[in-house]
């Protein structure tokens, strides 16, 4: 496992690039209870077997008590070749409901084994910044 990332847009092209748009570690909402959709989780594999296989993408809360937020579970066929080589697997949430703010985990699982874990913070966005008083009257 090389990365598992949080972002708001995956860019796949023609030849197999991966291009990926605002990769975050903070998740701003305007509001809780909320959304803090869109988004694309992504993980860089290597060395997964050829052929079918399946995974997921688990969301949960973090501490104190673990609690899944949500699970995302793919299918896979990992073309003949490509078992060496790194594989960009991903979902893509057009909406993830969001009860409270705080750190989650989001973790990557293959054939039901963990294979990699990573954080995120979700939080209430600020108001736009007030800007300062023009200057008063130059004497």
């Amino acid at each position: 496992m090389h990365a598992l990332l949080v972002c708001r847009k995956v860019a796949t092209g023609a030849g197999g690039n991966v291009g990926l748009e605002d990769v975050l570690e903070i998740l701003p909402v305007a509001a809780l209870p909320g959304d803090a959709g869109p988004l694309a989780f992504v993980a860089f594999v290597r060395n997964l077997p050829s052929g079918p296989g399946r995974g997921a993408f688990v969301v949960e809360t973090d501490v104190p008590a673990t609690r899944v937020v949500a699970r995302c579970p793919l299918e896979v066929t990992v073309p003949e070749g490509y078992q060496g080589r790194q594989v960009a697997l991903q979902v893509r949430l057009p909406s993830l409901p969001i009860a409270r703010g705080g750190w989650y985990r989001l973790a990557f699982e293959w054939a039901g084994a963990r294979l990699a874990a990573n954080r995120f913070a979700v939080g209430i966005r600020q108001g736009a910044a007030t800007a300062p008083p023009p200057p008063g009257p130059v004497d």
